[in-house]
């Protein structure tokens, strides 16, 4: 189990709630260095956000940080590590989902070429950092996914297989942002569902569904030369992207190329 968040609270008690659970890992927020963090997020939020993650990684919590790929963040990777590194032990830099709030921030949103130059750039910078586990570019998906093997378990990203996210309001997700791009990808309610997810697992018909989708996107993009390269990584929330936005499309993606 798991937790995302923003880092950001007004009760100091909370820190002690969260340690206390003995949670496999706490994911913060940190979408750049203060500056363009506190403009994205709001001013004093990125120093509240660092205060947390030294208070829980004093507690011995397990902790990750998540960075959405802008113009300004791109240049900042090795900024981020210096703050927050100390205090965690896995890092995610990934291009951003435009989705949500995201979408009144696309001029900011770096273009593929830029992406390719900054996997670059990061494969460089990562080996400067060796006790920290720095994803880039398509590992964010591909390092937990489910692979295919003699037990016959289906190949997919891991929203759906190994990741099933729980909202604020209750609402089973199979993926992070997936469902608010198609409201119709909730699994449930987890308060209806009497605080256990085991009914989407017993009735799985829209799971599956998901999963199938993951799995056939994942077998599809694998042999594609532009995965490590301009591509923002194999996910089922980035082609629901890519089909309901295609002025946001990958002119690089060969499925775009296709339609």
């Amino acid at each position: 189990m798991s937790l995302n968040t923003n880092g950001v609270y007004d009760n100091p008690d909370i820190i002690d709630s969260l340690a206390s659970l003995g949670l496999e890992q706490i994911t913060i927020s940190i979408d750049g260095a203060q500056k363009t963090h506190d403009r994205l997020r709001g001013e004093g939020n990125f120093e509240r956000a660092i205060k947390s993650l030294r208070l829980l990684f004093r507690k011995g919590a397990v902790l990750r940080t998540n960075t959405v790929l802008t113009k300004n963040s791109t240049a900042e990777m090795e900024e981020i590590i210096g703050i927050a590194g100390p205090y965690v032990s896995e890092m995610n830099f990934f291009y951003v989902r435009t989705t949500g709030r995201a979408k009144k921030i696309l001029d900011e949103a770096v273009s593929f070429e830029d992406l390719d130059d900054f996997n670059k750039r990061a494969a460089q910078i990562v080996r400067r950092y060796p006790t920290i586990n720095i994803l880039f570019g398509s590992q964010v998906m591909r390092v937990n996914s489910v692979a295919l093997n003699s037990l016959g378990l289906q190949l997919g990203g891991p929203d759906g297989f190994t990741r099933i996210n729980l909202s604020a309001d209750g609402s089973i997700l199979p993926g992070g942002y997936a469902p608010y791009i198609d409201k119709t990808l909730n699994l449930g309610d987890i308060r209806e569902e009497g605080y256990t997810t085991l009914q989407i697992c017993r009735e799985p018909a829209k799971l599956k569904q998901f999963r199938d989708r993951s799995e056939q996107l994942v077998r599809r993009c694998l042999s594609c030369p532009e995965l490590d390269v301009r591509c923002p990584g194999i996910n089922v929330e980035m082609d629901l992207v890519r089909q309901k936005s295609p002025q946001i499309g990958n002119p690089y993606c060969k499925l775009d190329q296709n339609k």
